[in-house]
């Protein structure tokens, strides 16, 4: 799976004074410059970040080693309540050093001579007052004549604390007057479900549940080499599960209803933290039948249960995930959406980092070529400019081109809205390089009793990991529906 994480900036901040020096390698002499922690934070949407849960929050602490060459200097905490005498500390900017977990008197540490490598992990979250000793379990082992952090198997449920686990790279460095940045990453992956009337009628949700997720893992976090390397174990059960909340169901939805926590009916957005999973664990390639009466019959491989009630009628439905992984470090919104008169269902999926485009400089927003914007090959399918509809022609995958001019050495990324599991979008990603891309859009569904109909949806990814919304700039002509007919 290529990981790819949404990072909280820590910057080292030298302070200059002449300070006695502790924990330093044998036979070197101290510099004049004190080390001290800087805390930035710039644009997260860590779940860390939410109210009382900030990162930056009183006796929240991080782990903090450096070594320098293979001689530990430092092995410490750090927190944005430790006291400290230095004029320089800035209250709610420094992170100053403190020797014990819960500490809050400053223990000065000193630069020497000589390649210092930071690295670390956080090491407590006061609001939840959770240690990731207390969350892990005694397995929980920094060997430090490897540089190698064990995570020990862990059961992830609903239920599990949300304790965001997060690590950093390495920020290699010799003294210098110029601040270190250190970035941290979230081990961990986040879900969330909701619900949907698009409808003119009420919609009463009876049952629904998610099953069969791979939830039990370890890793293990390497900081020995130039960078951070990160490695999870196999799964070695796929038995997450979670229903509706117990006395919560049946409930309605009124028309143009929105429900953004499935499981409980309420308006508050949830997220559960879980293990990342592939989407060969989350996606299945089985097809649904249909009888001879023309009953539809959902594979039990798709993940996701519904039973609802919409104008008197109980329907019963499966439905499958996208085939995409759920990635570390991002967030994941599934709505199941009642939609055009048919009660029918729709997974939209966000990426934790998305964002409106809000970039203000040209060489890492995304851009287009002159004439780059996205359109549809209309000697495969018949495209309607007018109405902005492509309709599947002969069972033919929809073709469509773009050319995007930056940012250069980011990437695209596509995906599908509406009836996902009628059609297959490929590629999903690319690389942007100034050449123009192509996507095709080819329907699964071989016997339509209906319209079956997508959007696409696009994304960029800067070279810095940052995800921005892209429709607006690929999609300039107009978002366009591909329409697969029902057959007549």
């Amino acid at each position: 799976m290529n990981l790819c994480y949404k990072h909280i900036l820590i910057a080292l901040t030298l302070l200059v004074g002449v300070v006695g020096c502790t924990d330093r390698p044998d036979n070197t002499q101290p510099t004049d410059q004190a080390i001290s922690l800087s805390v930035g934070l710039p644009n997260s949407r860590a779940m860390l970040y939410q109210g009382e849960l900030s990162f930056g929050a009183r006796g929240n602490r991080i782990k903090v080693y450096d070594f320098v060459g293979n001689t530990k200097h430092i092995d410490t905490y750090a927190g944005p309540d430790v006291q400290s005498s230095s004029p320089l500390h800035q209250t709610g900017t420094t992170w100053p050093f403190t020797d014990e977990l819960d500490g809050t008197d400053a223990d000065i540490k000193q630069w020497v001579p000589g390649m210092h490598n930071f690295f670390g992990w956080l090491a407590k979250d006061a609001a939840m007052n959770m240690t990731p000793e207390i969350f892990f379990g005694s397995g929980f082992v920094f060997n430090e004549s490897t540089r190698v952090l064990n995570i020990p198997t862990k059961e992830m449920s609903y239920a599990t604390s949300q304790f965001d686990f997060l690590y950093s790279d390495i920020k290699a460095t010799e003294p210098t007057n110029n601040h270190v940045p250190m970035r941290f990453n979230h081990l961990f992956t986040a879900v969330s479900f909701g619900v949907e009337n698009s409808t003119s009628s009420f919609v009463r949700v009876d049952e629904f549940r998610v099953e069969g997720i791979p939830n039990t893992r370890s890793a293990t976090i390497d900081f020995s080499g130039a960078a951070t390397t990160v490695n999870y174990s196999t799964p070695t059960s796929a038995t997450f599960t979670r229903s509706i909340d117990a006395g919560k169901a049946p409930y309605e939805i009124s028309p143009s209803g929105v429900r953004s926590n499935i499981f409980n009916g309420s308006t508050t957005q949830e997220f559960m933290m879980l293990w990342p999973v592939d989407a060969e664990n989350l996606y299945s390639t089985d097809k649904t039948e249909t009888t001879d009466e023309g009953e539809v019959v959902y594979p039990e491989s798709w993940k996701m249960y519904i039973k609802y009630t919409a104008d008197g009628q109980t329907y019963e439905k499966r439905m499958n995930f996208p085939n995409q992984d759920w990635e570390a470090g991002k967030k994941y919104f599934f709505n199941i959406v009642f939609a055009d008169k048919m009660v029918e269902l729709r997974t939209e999926v966000k990426p934790w980092e998305y964002e409106q485009q809000d970039i203000n400089y040209s060489s890492e927003a995304p851009s287009l070529s002159a004439g780059g914007a996205l359109t549809w090959n209309n000697l495969i399918s018949s495209v309607d400019n007018t109405n902005k509809m492509v309709a599947i022609v002969n069972a033919q995958a929809a073709q469509a081109k773009f050319t995007l001019q930056t940012p250069v050495g980011g990437s695209w990324i596509v995906s599908l809205v509406g009836d996902v599991n009628a059609f297959e979008v490929s590629p999903t990603t690319g690389v942007i390089d100034t050449q123009t891309a192509t996507v095709y859009v080819k329907p699964l569904v071989s016997s339509p009793a209906r319209d079956y109909k997508v959007q696409l949806k696009f994304t960029v990814r800067r070279s810095d990991g940052r995800m921005i919304a892209a429709d607006d700039i690929v999609q300039a002509n107009g978002i366009y529906t591909v329409v697969l007919p029902r057959n007549n």
